[in-house]
């Protein structure tokens, strides 16, 4: 869920309220390959990723999919039952997480 805030100069920010515990997923790339979460709760979703990787809902992601640029989070809206899936096409093993926002 998230709220509207003002900061420290009186402008209005969207923010958002930090995660349970227990609601964040954890995959782990292998370099040049394809990875996928398990099924997922419904809910908006705060992802990052160490590495460079393509990322789309499905068991399967390839290079094709959307990037996802490392240390750059986005904010997703996952269906229940779904996966995510990530590809990686670096040289090193990386970690993408997915944080789900309550």
């Amino acid at each position: 869920m998230s709220i509207l805030v003002t900061d420290g100069k009186s402008d209005i920010v969207q923010c958002f309220r930090l995660p349970k515990t227990g609601q964040t997923t954890t995959i782990a790339t292998v370099g040049a390959g394809s990875a996928p979460s398990g099924a997922m709760l419904a809910g908006v979703y705060y992802i990052i990723s160490n590495v460079d990787v393509t990322i789309c809902e499905g068991t399967i992601a390839a290079a094709t999919d959307m990037p996802l640029r490392a240390n750059k989070e986005i904010f997703f809206y996952v269906n229940a039952g779904q996966n995510v899936s990530v590809y990686d096409a670096g040289i090193g093993a990386g970690l993408v997480t997915l944080t789900r926002m309550p």
